[in-house]
């Protein structure tokens, strides 16, 4: 090897040794993340077309430059899709609520509006799907307690078979609503709850 060839290959060593790497951002390391919850709680939920669970799911917002495409799914509801900047995204929390197929696009129907969800919750009552119900109802009490959503869930737990539920939203709705035009039917439904626990229940063993 040539003087002059060492000294290019000393000259190239060295070049690389003084380059500095690009630098690497806190982002890059440990990026913000989006928190998203669903109603039903058990919906599918994707992020630009990739699956990243069901119900409270959390996903990494790496581009905050960048729009992200959420999209959440459940039988027996119409898809719900929103896009969003990550910069809006980044530490932020998303409630999707989905609307019940048939329950009519006119109504209005969103996350902390307790009219919207309860009317969903007896719309999804009368089509005999008590859990959805349930769940609606509950999100309903969660931001405006109402005789209405008590009577919605003791409705839907005595579909269920839930008989001790049953009585205690129907009890609740009662305490509510003391002059309610319903009271002596929703008295007579806790009776028959009532009743059906103590036949339920195991008997003692005679010695």
């Amino acid at each position: 090897m040539t003087s002059r060839t060492i000294a290019f290959t000393a000259l190239a060593v060295l070049a690389g040794a003084c380059a500095s790497p690009q630098p690497v951002t806190w982002s890059q390391i440990n990026p913000p993340v989006a928190y998203v919850e669903t109603l039903p709680p058990d919906a599918l939920v994707a992020v630009n077309g990739v699956e990243v669970g069901r119900g409270s799911v959390a996903f990494p917002v790496a581009e905050e430059s960048s729009s992200y495409a959420i999209r959440a799914t459940a039988p027996g509801f119409e898809p719900l899709e929103s896009t969003a900047p990550g910069s809006k995204l980044a530490g932020t929390r998303l409630e999707l609520v989905l609307r019940p197929e048939g329950f009519g696009s006119q109504r209005h129907l969103a996350a902390g509006e307790p009219v919207g969800l309860l009317q969903a919750a007896v719309a999804l009552l009368r089509a005999d799907r008590p859990a959805d119900a349930i769940a609606f109802a509950r999100a309903s009490l969660a931001v405006g307690d109402s005789p209405q959503g008590h009577k919605v869930c003791g409705q839907a737990y005595r579909r269920l078979g839930k008989r001790d539920l049953a009585i205690k939203e129907f009890s609740l709705y009662l305490s509510l609503a003391p002059d309610a035009p319903d009271r002596k039917a929703i008295e007579d439904a806790i009776s028959a709850a009532s009743r059906d626990i103590d036949m339920a229940a195991p008997k003692a063993r005679l010695e």
